[in-house]
């Protein structure tokens, strides 16, 4: 598509500067056709531009409202609309769906979304599934592939570097990605550190590998230190005062300069238990401090040695903690059991019993050891693990203010000096939420101080836990008071996997927090608005593993975690409630939902299952051990169960039972041999199962009729072959396909024992009538086969040279489109199957890991691997000229039915999902929620009101 690039730019500087405002905002900043234009002609932030113009000079503050809050969804959605700009459409009704009918302008804009997304895109969202703007999240960077263990501020605190396995720099003012460096390593960064002078970066990789990256120019060396011959060998990385790099691992420490050459290389001289090295602080070849321990799991005595002025000083023990005040590493402060605290000096041979305190100590050059100075606290129950100090430009009394952040089971100790005493101030983390210790000196768990140390934020887990530790009283009135307490304010939802770094900085008078995790997004908060009003993201607090939608309610859907099964209405996108018998310990392993949706059978820990949606109950159980297949049978009046019966490396016998769903009284029961447990075929007529059984050494098929408890047939093929599974014919109840490897398989007739035609190319994927398949293999492509003859018809993706992805490929119910995800690109793309033409490119914010679509194949029910659960319209005009008018339908699109004329009767229902066929679910959900005591987690957001 060719676009007036001309138009994009000028029309709205002169709109505004004509005072035309009514057609600025409804030919240009509310106007989808040209924002859409706009982005795919220009950068992100020439779009942007055009609204801080209007903000500039428009004065109406209904409009500016309107106008920031299009503007900060689009700052929101950055990372992923600079690259993708086709998810425009996805991303503003994702984002301000509920924000529409307060706002007219938004209205109009998110109008022009539902009528004209689908010529760019086929995927619209059906409800609000997104971060709102407003809200405390400013920019979500999500362009790393993997998870980002390194990051780093630049000193002018206006650039944040981020590692995973590639370098990638960003702007922290407007989120842009302003370099990207790609080494090409083997692995991933664990850990990074950024020069003095902001011109270089260093990180190191799981294979102990250093890459020196320029932050200027781009260009990286690799240093590869000798003697590391395992993985994971190095610690950390650092720079040094005099811009040397310093690396470490178990039992050496090097020096390199920036071009990568050796400087130093020493080997830890520590001759007894404590041998290995936890860190190392150097100021120069003749001052080293070493600190070592034994490397046991349960011991925390730590020992710091090494020299000073090219003289070695005598080693000192303490308890799990050291920080130095200043670079020159002559004064700071520790962990020490009260027992040791005998004299001025450290008694390294006291008792390591009783409380514990932290001290501040400083180097004595006449005796050449450690001396204490100073009590900070004492008393403390628990060994502070981890210690911070931080330093502020603020004096007292000709002080340098600064805080101390320990770090202990039960939440953290900060310390703040006003001149020559410490106030203390103790936070406790929620009673189920423990700060858990590695190894000395370290700590899982992140923290900051923000909005003018105000705030302590604490990232644990996938969590930030936010306190208030502003000073309410005069300094002076802490002088003679014990311990304050402070109580939690507020936790957000932020990540869905742990949180590795966190930093906060303090730009262009908003309080930012940074925030980087292992589900490979860097996040930036707005901590100015960290309480206001919020929208709630509704997600389930483990990865989606399959999504059940009953045929016959198809508003009705089961998603099946590893711990338990969520009932959700997915036409307004409501959870209703959880089915799980035992909270602490249960692990659903498989699921089935009937036609009707009245019955949910699941495998919960070795336990046959059948609820009743009606009760919210499980009406009856039964022992399986060892399940591992469940499907219906004889039209859903009886269950099919395949059990490991014996698991030998020498032997393996599965075991196929029939239970009765009246009473589950077994109807039959066949134990046969398998060289691998392979799930059994339910032909279409639902009364005849194939099974692969072993028999003289070769794989066979046996054909079993449930009615009749008799084995019908059996056969083996000509050639001898390994049988990897077995696909039933949708459309015909006589055929079958064997597969005998991943794209290759071969249809036979089990009425007449005959093999009816060879797939050289088919990946198991078949359309419901049985006339096309797919050949989607790992290494690349995508085509269309025709089942007649095996012949591909139709490439909908090329062979492409991109390595060995997982991908899925499936056809939607009506056969029309071809839905395809690949993990390495990480999109999910829909082709039409007429012409082959691609119609919609869909890219998540999580990884997908699994979905499920509705008979008519109009909604795409897809799940999450953080959890999530989103549903989306497939709208594609050509094949469903009434896909408007079903999205218009939906309770969330109630402004688009007035926009169409759509008749109040033809509407969907906006109550809850009502099945009191099925039982009254509300009122169960609310009785099985207090039961169980467990709610589903929300994710916060936030909107300017």
């Amino acid at each position: 598509i060719r676009f007036n690039c001309r138009k994009l730019n000028e029309l709205p500087f002169h709109l505004l500067r004509s005072r035309r405002i009514e057609e600025l905002f409804s030919l240009c900043l509310f106007n989808f056709e040209f924002i859409q234009a706009k982005l795919c002609s220009f950068p992100l932030q020439a779009l942007i531009a055009d609204y801080e113009e209007a903000l500039s000079k428009i004065e109406d503050p209904e409009a500016i409202r309107q106008l920031r809050l299009v503007m900060d969804g689009l700052r929101l959605s950055g990372s992923l609309l600079s690259r993708f700009p086709y998810m425009l459409a996805f991303e503003l009704i994702g984002r301000l769906l509920p924000l529409a009918s307060d706002n007219p302008c938004l209205l109009k804009l998110l109008t022009g979304c539902d009528l004209e997304a689908a010529k760019f895109n086929c995927f619209v969202p059906v409800h609000h599934c997104f971060h709102s703007p407003g809200g405390p999240l400013r920019f979500s960077l999500e362009e790393h592939p993997f998870a980002v263990f390194g990051m780093e501020l630049t000193s002018d605190q206006k650039t944040l570097a981020s590692t995973s396995n590639q370098l990638i720099v960003w702007d922290i003012r407007t989120g842009d990605r302003t370099r990207a460096v790609n080494p090409n390593i083997e692995g991933i960064f664990l850990g990074m550190a950024v020069s003095k002078d902001d011109k270089y970066a260093v990180a190191y990789t799981n294979n102990n590998q250093i890459i020196v990256m320029s932050l200027i120019s781009g260009e990286h060396k690799s240093i590869e230190p000798d003697g590391m011959e395992n993985q994971m060998e190095i610690g950390k990385i650092t720079f040094t005062s005099s811009q040397q790099i310093l690396v470490w691992s178990r039992s050496q420490f090097y020096l390199y300069d920036v071009d990568g050459k050796l400087l130093h290389r020493e080997k830890a001289d520590v001759k007894d238990e404590q041998n290995q090295l936890i860190d190392v602080f150097f100021k120069s070849k003749k001052s080293i401090r070493i600190v070592t321990w034994t490397g046991e799991k349960d011991d925390w005595s730590v020992r710091i040695s090494g020299r000073e002025e090219g003289h070695t000083f005598e080693p000192l023990e303490y308890c799990a903690s050291l920080a130095f005040w200043e670079s020159d590493y002559m004064s700071g402060i520790c962990c020490l059991q009260m027992n040791a605290l005998l004299d001025s000096y450290f008694d390294t041979q006291a008792d390591f019993e009783g409380g514990y305190a932290i001290v501040q100590f400083e180097f004595d050059d006449e005796n050449k050891k450690f001396k204490i100075t100073n009590t900070i606290a004492d008393n403390i129950d628990e060994k502070v693990n981890a210690l911070f100090v931080w330093h502020r430009k603020q004096r007292v009394n000709g002080i340098e203010m600064s805080w101390i952040i320990g770090v202990t089971v039960d939440g953290f100790l900060l310390c703040q000096n006003f001149g020559v005493r410490y106030k203390k101030t103790v936070l406790n983390l929620p009673v189920e939420i423990r700060n858990i210790p590695i190894r000395p000196m370290h700590t899982t768990s992140t923290v900051a101080l923000c909005c003018n140390d105000t705030l302590f934020v604490a990232g644990i887990r996938k969590n930030l836990y936010i306190f208030n530790v502003a000073a309410k009283q005069s300094c002076e009135k802490y002088y003679n008071r014990s311990n304050l307490t402070f109580q939690l304010v507020r936790t957000v939802d932020a990540h869905f996997g742990r949180i590795l770094n966190l930093s906060s900085v303090s730009m262009g008078g908003q309080n930012l927090l940074i925030s980087s995790s292992l589900d490979r997004s860097v996040k930036i908060w707005n901590m100015e608005n960290i309480f206001e009003k919020s929208f709630a993201l509704v997600n389930m607090d483990q990865a989606v593993e399959k999504i059940l939608i009953a045929k016959d309610r198809s508003a009705l859907a089961i998603t099946r975690t590893r711990k338990y099964l969520g009932v959700w209405d997915i036409r307004s996108h409501r959870f209703i409630t959880t089915l799980v018998t035992n909270i602490y310990g249960s692990v659903v392993t498989e699921c089935i939902i009937s036609t009707s949706g009245k019955t949910i059978v699941c495998i919960e820990s070795e336990t046959l299952l059948l609820w009743d949606l009606k009760t919210q109950s499980v009406r009856l159980r039964l022992p399986a051990p060892a399940a591992y297949q469940i499907f219906w049978c004889c039209q859903e009046t009886m269950i099919g169960v395949v059990f490991r019966h014996l698991d030998t490396p020498e032997q393996k016998v599965a075991r196929l039972t029939i239970y009765s769903v009246e009473n589950l009284a077994i109807q039959y029961s066949h134990e046969f041999s398998c060289r691998m447990f392979r799930d059994v075929a339910l032909l279409k007529d639902s009364e005849n199962v194939v099974i692969v059984v072993l028999f003289k050494g070769h794989d066979s098929l046996q054909c079993i009729s449930i009615p009749e408890k008799i084995i019908k047939h059996k056969w083996r093929q000509k050639k001898d072959v390994i049988v990897h599974r077995l696909i039933p014919m949708p459309h015909n109840s006589n055929q079958l396909i064997v597969m005998d490897g991943e794209s290759r398989g071969s249809v036979w007739d089990v009425r007449h024992l005959k093999l009816l035609r060879m797939l050289p190319t088919f990946s198991g994927i078949i359309t419901e009538d049985g006339k096309l398949g797919l050949y989607a293999p790992n290494k690349g492509g995508l085509h269309i086969i025709d089942m007649k003859t095996g012949a591909i018809v139709r490439t909908l993706i090329g062979y492409v040279a991109e390595g060995v992805n997982d991908v899925k490929a499936e056809f939607t119910p009506t056969g029309k489109h071809v839905l395809y995800y690949h993990n390495g690109h990480q999109t999910l793309r829909a082709f039409r199957v007429s012409d082959g033409t691609l119609v919609g490119t869909f890219r998540p914010h999580a990884q997908i890991t699994t979905w499920a679509s509705d008979v008519k194949g109009e909604k795409i029910v897809i799940g999450g691997q953080d959890g999530s659960l989103l549903t989306v319209m497939l709208i594609d005009l050509q094949t469903n000229p009434d896909g408007i008018h079903s999205l218009g339908c939906l309770p969330s699109r109630r402004y688009l039915a007035q926009h169409l004329g759509i008749p109040p009767e033809d509407l969907d229902n906006e109550e809850n999902l009502d099945i009191r066929n099925l039982g009254i679910i509300t009122k169960a959900a609310a009785k099985f929620k207090q039961s169980i005591g467990k709610k589903s987690k929300t994710s916060a957001i936030c909107t300017v009101m």
